[in-house]
This record gives structure tokens, C-alpha cells and sequence, in this order.
């Protein structure tokens, strides 16, 4: 469970970076980190105590405890004095509407028990940047109905109804996940059809809510897509989603050491498994745990950019 909870911690912070550009790989010799390029070139020597990769052109550095930043060329732009850092470099939204945002480059840090956002310059941005999330709010269109300890369903916008027939609903906002005789299932939100079949021990969305697991009675995992397509059979003790865009999983055969697998596309991407943390493929390259303990980066082959 402890193994769980962090690597969802990890993909909760990797998929906040999808814009990210690996123009340079973050590359670990013992425990110095530099850059490379795809091919394994050193082009900033590993000399730092950690780094965050590059993204718009500047990348963050670790050194004597204290963070700074530098560019492409390895140019130390702002001397290491910040005392953490949360993410990469991206473009935030300072002002404007959405018709017409206004966004500068920029990077939280955190300094003397404060945190504020700079430039690639190390300059404080005068008002903190905003985040605007949208909601998707089809599920408060349903409401459910008990009667004698069952379970039903009505949509109100269309209509529609089941009576109550079921022990457990929990609505989610890709579709109803029912128990029907000690079976799990999952219910269409608009038609009240069944897309999941109520074959499982159990289901749960997945973390970013674009699909469900389910696990069979001998506990194997798999994953099923919010149309109720079923993408992976339930083959896996450990299933953990971490891409929002495509169908990337870590998965494990014994809850401790993860492989890597995209159904996605065809041929089916796997790397067998090997490392205790996966975390979401940005522009072909992931940042894993491996067994020792360490963090390094690799590629959809597998290949391994860290020595040790």
C-alpha cells in the first residue's frame, strides 16, 4: 500500500508536465546528475546533487543543498540559493481572460519557509499565477433512489430510471460503478446501459478518471476504457496508470517490482519488470526508482540513461 500511495503521488506530480521538452536528458553517475543526449553523450557533466529536466530552455540544478538554474549550454543563470523547488519551468498564467491569457515562463521555489514564483532570471513575479480548472459536472445530472436496503438510478436531464436492484452505486464522472450480487459492473451515465460486465471483485476508476480497474476473483487487475472497452485482461497483481493521454501502465506481478507496458498502439510497448517507481513517459523518456533506491531516466526501449 505504501508503494501504491507513492507512486501515486509520483504520477500526480508527473502529469502536471505534459508540455515538458526533454532538449537534454537528465543522465546519474553514482550519485552526481548531469545531461546526455538520446544517445547517451555527456553534454553537462554530472556534477549536481540532483536536477529537474529542461523545460522552455532552462532547467533546475541541485547544489550544497540549495537550488539554481542553468541553460542548455550548462550557463549557471541564477547561483544556487533556493531552498526547494515543486515543479519545471512552464508557462503560468499571470493575466488576461481565456480569450486572451497572458503567460510568462516561470517556476515555484521556496526560500526562508516562503514560497513565490520566479523567472529563468530568478525575478518574483508580482502576483502569483493563477490555475483554472475545469469541471465536468454530468455526474450531478443523476440521483440515486434506494428503497429496502437496494440501490437505483434516475437521470434527470433524460428521464431515465432504474429501480432499485443493486447493493452498493458509487457515480463517477465516466459512468456508474454498480454491485449486483456481490459482482461489480459499471452503468453508462446517459443510458443506463451496462458497459462494464458485473463480472469483478471489484472496480475503481483510475487516477485520471479516463477509465476503470477491475479485479477478478483470483485478484488479478486489469483496465477497461470509459466506453467499457476492455484494453488489458486482468493478468497483473498491480495496475497503475500513468499517463492521462495514452494508455501507459506500470505494472507488477508481485506489488514490489514494476514493468511498463502501452497498449496504445501496436506493437504493444513492455519493459519488463525491473524498477520500484515508473513515473509518466514526457516526449519518450520516464524518471523511475530502481532497485537500489535510485532515480534515473529511461526510454520507451528501455534504455537506462544513469551508470550505478
Amino acid at each position: 500500500m505504501k508503494n501504491i500511495l507513492t507512486i501515486i503521488i509520483l504520477f500526480t506530480l508527473t502529469t502536471q508536465l505534459f508540455a515538458q521538452e526533454f532538449e537534454l536528458i537528465p543522465y546519474r553517475i553514482d550519485n552526481k546528475w548531469g545531461f546526455s543526449d538520446s544517445n547517451k553523450k555527456i553534454l553537462i557533466k554530472p556534477k549536481f546533487q540532483d536536477v529537474i529536466p529542461f523545460n522552455k530552455g532552462y532547467a533546475a540544478f541541485k547544489l550544497n543543498n540549495k537550488w539554481g538554474f542553468i541553460d542548455v549550454k550548462g550557463r549557471e543563470i541564477v547561483e544556487p540559493k533556493y531552498d526547494s523547488i515543486s515543479e519545471y519551468f512552464q508557462n503560468l498564467f499571470i493575466g488576461g481572460d481565456i480569450s486572451s491569457p497572458i503567460y510568462k515562463t516561470g517556476i515555484k521555489v521556496y526560500e526562508n519557509n516562503k514560497s513565490f514564483y520566479v523567472d529563468a532570471n530568478g525575478t518574483i513575479f508580482k502576483n502569483n499565477p493563477e490555475t483554472i480548472y475545469f469541471v465536468d459536472d454530468e455526474e450531478e445530472e443523476i440521483e440515486i433512489i434506494e428503497k429496502n436496503g437496494k440501490y437505483g438510478i434516475k437521470n434527470i436531464l433524460f428521464d431515465r430510471t432504474v429501480e432499485p436492484k443493486y447493493d452498493s452505486v458509487q457515480i463517477t464522472q465516466i459512468g456508474i460503478i454498480a454491485e449486483l450480487n456481490g459482482q461489480f459492473g459499471v452503468i453508462n451515465l446517459n443510458t443506463f446501459s451496462v458497459i462494464v460486465p458485473f463480472d469483478y471483485k471489484s472496480i475503481a476508476p483510475t487516477e485520471d478518471g479516463h477509465g476503470f480497474y477491475v479485479t477478478d476473483e483470483k485478484g488479478k487487475v486489469g483496465y477497461f476504457n470509459r466506453n467499457g472497452n476492455e484494453k488489458i485482461a486482468p493478468k497483473y497483481k498491480a495496475l497503475v496508470k500513468i499517463s492521462y493521454s495514452e494508455l501507459e501502465f506500470m505494472f507488477s506481478h508481485n506489488e514490489e517490482i514494476y514493468g511498463y507496458i502501452n497498449v496504445s498502439e501496436e506493437p504493444v510497448k513492455v519493459i519488463k519488470p525491473k524498477y520500484l517507481i515508473i513515473g509518466k513517459f514526457i516526449n519518450g523518456y520516464s524518471k523511475i526508482k530502481n532497485k537500489n533506491g535510485k532515480y534515473g531516466y529511461i526510454n520507451h526501449k528501455g534504455v537506462e540513461y544513469f551508470e550505478n
